[in-house]
This record gives C-alpha cells, structure tokens and sequence, in this order.
C-alpha cells in the first residue's frame, strides 16, 4: 500500500545514514539500487509521484551511510546516486517539491564533501563547482535554497568561490545574506554544530577585504 511505501522510506531516511556494523553498511549498496528503481518509476503519470521526495530523503540517507565506508568507485550505486543528486541541481524548479528536493539534495552533497575527502575531489572532477554556482542563479527567487546552495558550495570551494559569487551578485540582498552566512560558518572557529564549514578553504585573513571588494 501506499501508507507502506510511504512508511518504509521514512524509516530508511532516518536510519541508513546511522549504519555502522559491517553487517548494515554491506546491505545498503542493494538498499540504494533498489530506491534508485524506484525513483526512476515515479513518473508524473504515477500514483507514487506524491512519494518522490521521501524516496529522495531516503537515496541522501543511504548515500551519506554509504560514504561514510566507501569511496568513488567502490560501489556502483553509490556513483550513481551523487551523480543523481548532483543532476538535481540542475533541474528546473517548477513546484515546490522541486525546491525542497533541491534543498536536501544540496544538504546531502555538503554532508558528502565533509564526511570523506575522496568524495570532495569527486565532486570536483564532476564540475560541481559549476553546477553549484548555476543552483545559485537559479535560486534567488529561493531565500532558502540560496542558503543550501551557498552552503553545499562553501564545502566544496571555501570563501574564495563564496566571495566569487558574492561580488557577482552585490545587489541581491538575498544573495548578500546567503553568501555572509556561509562565510560565518567557514570564519567562526566559535561555531559548534553541523553546519560548521571548519576544514574549508580559507583565505589569509589579510586577503580578505580585498577579496569582499
């Protein structure tokens, strides 16, 4: 039933990310393939489409858990879910699932960088770089999703790219708020929590201002 499908998936978006005995982490691989059909079967057309963003939920979950013990290469699914999830971000967004689909998927890609170094120079042999910086074009009608996109993007490339995008973009308040908040997070050795971009790039602290010019 669909309550089921519904139900499953929850549980999978909470747990798969918690994986650490060899037993749970050997049985994810199969996990993600099998939510990764199941995506590509939610169609439009499909009574299951109302599912797709917990379906997404439980694939950033498995992802995560997965990463955690594996790098690129080692497992096929995994590969193909970071490109998946890299591919989001370059999706049109036409509802509002389509925003908070982007939002979690650029969570999870942040989380990836942050979990595993491998990860972090995947994602740049992927053009994330690139992909990230047209998220944020794409995203300043979103206050929120410009916050993930400048996020997921301070993980990959530090303040240089943060300040890069900010300079581009010094009449959009919301683009200014965004950007400042990820410096923070990469700045602040104060900060505890999550969110914390502490092993970013940085810049010498007398760069700076002129960097933010």
């Amino acid at each position: 039933s669909h309550g089921a499908l519904r139900a499953g998936l929850d549980v999978v978006a909470e747990l798969a990310s918690q994986c650490m005995s060899p037993h749970e982490v050997s049985v994810l691989p199969e996990v993600l393939g099998a939510l990764l059909r199941l995506l590509a079967q939610m169609t439009a057309s499909g009574p299951a489409i109302r599912f797709r963003k917990n379906c997404v939920a439980a694939i950033c979950s498995t992802v995560i858990g997965l990463a955690l013990h594996a790098d690129p290469g080692q497992v096929q699914e995994l590969d193909r879910a970071v490109l998946g999830l890299l591919e989001v971000q370059t999706q049109e967004l036409v509802e509002d699932i389509d925003i908070d689909i982007a939002k979690m998927t650029l969570e999870s890609l942040g989380r990836l960088i942050l979990v595993r170094p491998t990860w972090h120079q995947h994602l740049r042999n992927c053009n994330a770089e690139a992909i990230f910086s047209q998220r944020i074009r794409s995203s300043r009608a979103h206050r929120r999703l410009l916050k993930y996109a400048f996020w997921a993007s301070a993980a990959l490339a530090g303040l240089p790219f943060v300040c890069h995008e900010l300079h581009l973009q010094l009449r959009s308040q919301d683009t200014v708020d965004a950007a400042f908040c990820a410096i923070i997070d990469i700045l602040d050795d104060d900060l505890e929590g999550d969110w914390v971009l502490r092993e970013s790039e940085r810049c010498d602290q007398q760069v700076v201002p002129s960097v933010l010019r």
